[in-house]
């Protein structure tokens, strides 16, 4: 009788110890399912963050292209400005030097 006993009682040890490791498992790889996916969404959300980096650096870049076409023009266009009026005052000397050699 007392062996039976203390063999149950070992019987229910063992269970419980099965029982509880098992659960303690499921527990644990509940747990990395959980990390996993926490890990796969931040990855996610720094892929976002690196696109949008990427985007701005490219619309910088075109702004930046855009300002650099733009102040060339001008420049091009106050060269020609100053080029015609050079013309126009040599002209002018020109006539006024005619008009005193006619004097």
């Amino acid at each position: 009788r007392p062996l039976s006993l203390a063999f149950v009682f070992a019987l229910i040890l063992i269970l419980s110890y099965s029982y509880l490791q098992t659960a303690s498992e499921a527990a644990a790889d509940e747990q990395i399912q959980r990390l996993i996916a926490a890990n796969q969404e931040l990855k996610m959300h720094q892929e976002r963050l690196v696109q949008q980096q990427k985007a701005q650096e490219k619309k910088a870049q075109d702004e930046k292209e855009k300002l650099q076409k733009e102040l060339e023009e001008k420049e091009r266009q106050e060269k020609e400005r100053q080029a015609m009026h050079k013309q126009a005052q040599q002209r002018r000397n020109a006539r006024a030097q005619q008009q005193q050699q006619q004097q």
